[in-house]
């Protein structure tokens, strides 16, 4: 007896000294207009991460070819420049995003709207940090604006069979969801290569796997939506396999003449919404949800955003109001963290 359980715990000890710890292997690079990284945590060597991580950057480069509204080669320069009454076969992927957003446009009745290309082109150079935009940013005419919000209809389009026609001249602006969609990509290339942990974050679109090799949630930081805050966080989530997307009025804009002027425009009136919010973070299994509610609540303001995340009930939200209060939508199973003392959590209304 005293034999076997010696033998019991020496194998026990060489099991324990044999099991390997994950090790993480991050890749940064530029897609999307913005600084994407992707962090894997995993048992094998670094030959094999890097072979994972470089089929993950060549579909961040395929996705930027498809999506890009700047790029003239890309799937979707080529449909906006199509005339109409044409169908134009689409990819899958570029069909499937263009379907994904036309749901949410129907369900907002167009507060969300992919199709405002028109309009986004007269406000991009402003935030692009162009020689053009630099220190003298020239701000849209209200006759250009006016023009543009005459073809920004996104029911002036018809989806059948993976082809599209436009039936008028509107142009379409996946920004709002590209990301979203280039993330669950990224997953669907890490689950099957057999990665069970990462964080991915695309320009501050972030996305974790499963749980820490601990067994410990996550912690995903929140910036402080306020512009000129660099370094300040709000706060932050515990969670797993979950997508967090935040928009916001404090990443990319202009100020001028002390007046800002943010990228996330209103179809209504062609300029950056002015409401009560600063930002809204979605959490989110679906990080192209995600992505397009966080912009869909944004533009909706309070009221209409807790409306709209109702049917929703899978999603976590926090809306940050500029009187510096925070509420939270669907949070039964999630907790946003405030670290920053100027903020005050309210209960939802």
């Amino acid at each position: 007896m005293r034999h076997t359980l010696l033998f019991l715990c020496l194998f026990s000890l060489f099991i324990s000294s044999c099991t390997k710890r994950e090790k993480d292997y991050v890749r940064v690079g530029f897609a999307f207009d913005t600084v994407c990284s992707v962090q894997i945590f995993t048992k094998g060597n670094e030959k094999e991460a890097n072979v994972i991580l470089d089929q993950i950057f060549e579909k961040l480069n395929q996705l930027e070819f498809i999506f890009s509204p700047t790029l003239k080669e890309s799937e979707l320069s080529k449909f906006n420049e199509a005339p109409t009454d044409v169908s134009v076969k689409l990819s899958d992927e570029l069909y499937y995003v263009v379907k994904e957003n036309l749901k949410v446009a129907k369900e907002t009745n167009g507060a969300f709207n992919p199709f405002l290309g028109k309009v986004t082109k007269l406000w991009r150079p402003l935030w692009q940090n162009t020689s053009e935009s630099e220190g003298h940013p020239s701000l849209p005419t209200e006759a250009d604006i006016a023009g543009a919000l005459q073809r920004v209809d996104y029911q002036s389009i018809v989806l059948q069979d993976r082809t599209a026609k436009k039936i008028k001249d509107v142009e379409l602006d996946l920004g709002a969801s590209a990301k979203g969609y280039a993330t669950d990509c990224i997953k669907d290339i890490l689950l099957k290569a057999g990665i069970k942990r990462a964080i991915i974050d695309l320009g501050g679109n972030i996305a974790v796997l499963n749980k820490k090799e601990n067994g410990d949630l996550w912690k995903v930081g929140i910036k402080m939506p306020i512009v000129h805050s660099q370094g300040r966080v709000a706060g932050y989530l515990e969670t797993c396999d979950r997508a967090v997307v935040t928009s916001g009025n404090y990443e990319r804009f202009v100020e001028v003449e002390g007046k800002l002027y943010h990228h996330i425009i209103s179809g209504k009136t062609g300029k950056p919404v002015d409401n009560e919010l600063r930002a809204v973070t979605i959490v989110s299994p679906n990080a192209l949800l995600a992505d397009i509610l966080s912009t869909s609540c944004f533009v909706l303001g309070k009221k209409e955003g807790q409306k709209l995340l109702k049917q929703f009930p899978s999603t976590f939200a926090i809306f940050f109001f500029k009187d510096a209060s925070v509420i939270e939508v669907n949070g039964e199973a999630e907790h946003f963290n405030i670290i920053d003392n100027s903020l005050r959590k309210v209960k939802e209304k």
